[in-house]
């Protein structure tokens, strides 16, 4: 079966596509995302047997089986370590093996990443990998566990460029390290170490309001790739609801919606059967081109836009479409 790059291109792929890279790039929304892209996936297959008559259960049910079941033995292992970690909490020195270990936590910008040296019972040295905290948040902390050994006790950001997260997140990087040296701590499964990867989110201000900044990136992305992709409609993109082209076009209004301003909006979003039901009302005066600032021309871009949808119809009907 031939695939036309631009049936993967159409907005219900790009959403996917959108979906699955903002999931990979931002960590603490992670699970959110992708529990969302489950959650239209399933919406598009009831839609689509709904309106085609077309069964993609048979797919998404045992795929929900499988997650259902990793999901049981993430938990159950996930839950033996924390169990562990919470009965020995906190951590007694004398079972910790001289070593060095490496360990992560998270502050207020960013996970902090440390190399911890243990030895004779006691820590000798931290030193930190990574972080993306103020330049100053870290100072003096490393100070504070090695001379007072306080790494349970209170710490205290040396600057005020320093933060409770950021404090919290070194400690916690430090005593994650610190676990890595007691052998008879069990330990996270390869399969739990994986989903773990997944299964990560934060449900705090920031999260939220960086989806929010996230979406509004996505919307506007999608709004632009729509009529780019589209051959003939690009120029759809140039409109800014100036309505020049309504005061000269002889028809002005179309159910109720100034035109053609509004069928010009529709290809950029790529509502082509409502540019196909508006484009029967336009006379190819070329008035709109005439006069918009732009250059927009209504029935030029109306004429793409059907080229478009009667190209995606025909391919449905010979069973190719894969949106």
């Amino acid at each position: 079966m031939k695939i036309d790059i631009k049936d993967l291109l159409q907005r219900n792929w790009r959403l996917i596509f959108i979906t699955v890279i903002l999931a990979f790039a931002f960590v603490y929304a992670r699970m959110i995302l992708f529990v969302l892209l489950g959650f239209l996936l399933l919406i598009g297959a009831v839609r689509i047997y709904i309106t085609e008559k077309k069964s993609y259960f048979g797919i998404i049910i045992p795929i929900a089986l499988i997650a259902l079941v990793l999901g049981i033995y993430y938990l159950v292992d996930y839950g033996k370590v924390a169990g562990y970690v919470t009965d020995h909490s906190p951590i007694d020195y004398e079972l910790v093996e001289d070593g060095i270990y490496e360990g992560t936590g998270q502050g207020l910008r960013g996970p902090i990443r440390v190399k911890t040296i243990f030895e004779a019972g006691e820590i000798r040295d931290i030193e930190v990998l990574q972080h993306q905290e103020a330049i100053s948040a870290l100072d003096g902390l490393k100070e504070q566990i090695l001379e007072k050994d306080a790494l349970y006790g209170e710490l205290v950001p040396a600057t005020i460029h320093g933060s409770i997260q950021a404090t919290e997140g070194y400690r916690e990087a430090v005593i994650n390290s610190l676990w890595k040296g007691i052998p008879e701590k069990p330990q996270f499964s390869r399969i739990t170490q994986f989903l773990n990867t997944f299964t990560k989110f934060r449900l705090d201000m920031t999260t939220w309001n960086a989806l929010a900044i996230l979406f509004c990136i996505a919307l506007v992305l999608d709004y632009t790739l729509q009529p780019v992709l589209v051959r003939g409609t690009g120029q759809a993109l140039n409109c800014y609801n100036c309505q020049t082209c309504v005061g000269v076009c002889p028809v002005k209004e179309v159910d109720g919606e100034p035109y053609p301003m509004n069928m010009i909006l529709a290809a950029r979003l790529g509502d082509y059967e409502k540019v196909k039901r508006m484009s029967k009302y336009c006379v190819a005066c070329s008035r709109c081109a005439g006069k918009c600032p732009v250059g927009d021309s209504g029935p030029s871009i109306a004429a793409a836009a059907n080229a478009e949808l009667k190209r995606i119809k025909r391919r449905k009907q010979l069973g190719m479409d894969v949106g």
